[in-house]
């Protein structure tokens, strides 16, 4: 397996949204995609969907940056209960069933969350965090 870190291909992957929707890597193609992995049960990933929202809110005037926020629950209904509770913005894709050993958990090389994951037109890997002010950061540098 090739480490992920900056300049590197992101890896493709295929999760569904709440509606059940397929979305692809190949989906965001030519646009900047900004991925939040979180899960329910992981307080401080909870506690940042207010500056996730703010920060959508900022950028949302540039419709080539995608915010897709991407659930790592094992347990679908808590995906759904959280979304509805707490309302992050962007788009609401799901790992499936298999929570942390889901192909897309192990294909980013995810040990820790909330992990934000920048990902550039070219389906390049930018920036991999643990901190929501570091993607800050790096939406200022893109502009």
């Amino acid at each position: 397996m090739v480490k992920l870190s900056p300049g590197v291909n992101a890896p493709d992957f295929e999760l569904y949204d709440e509606y059940g929707e397929i979305y692809k890597l190949s989906d965001f193609e030519n646009e900047l995609l900004i991925i939040d992995v979180w899960a329910s049960w992981c307080s401080n990933c909870v506690a940042t969907f207010p500056k996730w929202n703010s920060l959508i809110d900022k950028y949302s005037i540039n419709k080539n940056i995608h915010f897709v926020s991407v659930c790592a629950d094992d347990n679908q209904n808590k995906w759904y209960k959280t979304i509805q509770k707490y309302k992050p913005k962007g788009k609401h894709l799901y790992v499936g069933t298999k929570g942390f050993d889901s192909k897309f958990i192990k294909s980013f090389e995810i040990v820790a969350i909330p992990q934000y994951i920048i990902i550039d037109k070219e389906s390049k890997i930018i920036s991999i965090t643990t901190s929501i002010m570091d993607v800050e950061k790096a939406l200022e540098n893109i502009k």
